[in-house]
C-alpha cells in the first residue's frame, strides 16, 4: 500500500470518529440532561444542542484543517523515508542490491515490451583490500562513496547505479548496446584513475574495473546477462585491471598477471 493510500485511510477513520464525535454532543447529551436534570425546558434544550452542534463543527474543522493535515503529511515523510531507507545503500546513496534488481527487472520488462536494446555492467574498485589495509576501513569506506558519486555524477539520468556488494556496482543502461556502453564507462574509468580521492591528510590513488554485457533479445531474465557482465569483469582484472571489457572482447585477449581483487 503507497504511503498517500495509508494517509487517506487514516483520514478516513478520523473523519468516522469526529462525526461520531458530534452524534454525541449533539443528541446525546441533551437527552442526558433531560433524563438526569429532569429540564423540560424546550427553549435551554434547544440552545444546548446548537451548542453541541456549534462544538462538533469547531471540532470538525480544527481536526480535519489542522490536525488531519499534519497526520497527513508527518505520515508520507516518515513513510516515503523508510521506503527511501529500504531502497537504497546508507553509505554511497545509490539504489541497494534488492531495490536494484527490482527496477532492473523493470528496466528488462520494458525494453522487450518497446524492442529496445539495455545493457549491464559490473564495475569493482581495483585491489580494494590493499586500500583498507593500508589506509583503513573509514579510508574505505570513503573511496566506495566516491566511485558511487563519480559513477552516479556523470552516467545519464536514466541509468542506475546499484550497490551490488561491498566494492562492486552494477550499471544498468538502457536504450544501450555492450558497445555503446564502453565509451561512458571508460570516460568515468579515466577520471577515477586521474583523479586522487583526498581522505583527512592522505591522497589515495585507485581504479576500477568493469566489464560489460547486453541482455539478449530472447532473454526474460537478467540471469544470465549478470553472469556474462561478471564474466567480462573477470577478464578486466585478469588483463591488468583499470580496463573496460565487453563481451566480445573476451575471446581476443590474454591475461596478463593472476587476477586480484
Amino acid at each position: 500500500m503507497s504511503s498517500k493510500m495509508v494517509a487517506l485511510n487514516l483520514s478516513r477513520d478520523i473523519k468516522k470518529m469526529i462525526a461520531v464525535n458530534a452524534i454525541f454532543l449533539t443528541l446525546f447529551i441533551p437527552v442526558l440532561l433531560v433524563s438526569v436534570k429532569g429540564l423540560r425546558d424546550v427553549s435551554t434544550i434547544s440552545i444546548i444542542a446548537v451548542w453541541g452542534l456549534v462544538l462538533s463543527v469547531g471540532n470538525f474543522i480544527f481536526v480535519h484543517h489542522y490536525l488531519t493535515r499534519k497526520t497527513e503529511t508527518n505520515l508520507k515523510h516518515s513513510i516515503d523515508r523508510m521506503q527511501h531507507q529500504l531502497s537504497f545503500d546508507e553509505l554511497t546513496g545509490v539504489y541497494n542490491r534488492r531495490a536494484g534488481m527490482a527496477r532492473l527487472r523493470e528496466e528488462l520488462s520494458r525494453a522487450r515490451r518497446h524492442g529496445r536494446t539495455l545493457s549491464i555492467a559490473m564495475a569493482d574498485i581495483d585491489k580494494f583490500k590493499n586500500i583498507n589495509d593500508t589506509y583503513g576501513h573509514l579510508a574505505g569506506d570513503k573511496v566506495i562513496q566516491s566511485v558511487a558519486q563519480s559513477l552516479k555524477s556523470q552516467l545519464r539520468e536514466c541509468d542506475l547505479v546499484i550497490r551490488f556488494g561491498g566494492e562492486e556496482f552494477l550499471l544498468v543502461l538502457p536504450d544501450t548496446d555492450e558497445k555503446q556502453a564502453v565509451q561512458p564507462l571508460d570516460r568515468i574509468r579515466q577520471r577515477l584513475s586521474y583523479q586522487p580521492i583526498r581522505f583527512e591528510n592522505q591522497t589515495i590513488h585507485c581504479s576500477i574495473s568493469i566489464g560489460v554485457a547486453s541482455v539478449l533479445p530472447e532473454e526474460t531474465d537478467v540471469i544470465d546477462a549478470l553472469s556474462r557482465a561478471d564474466q567480462a569483469l573477470y577478464c578486466a582484472k585478469q588483463f591488468g585491471r583499470n580496463r573496460v571489457v565487453h563481451r566480445e572482447q573476451m575471446s581476443q585477449m590474454r591475461p596478463m598477471m593472476p587476477a586480484h581483487a
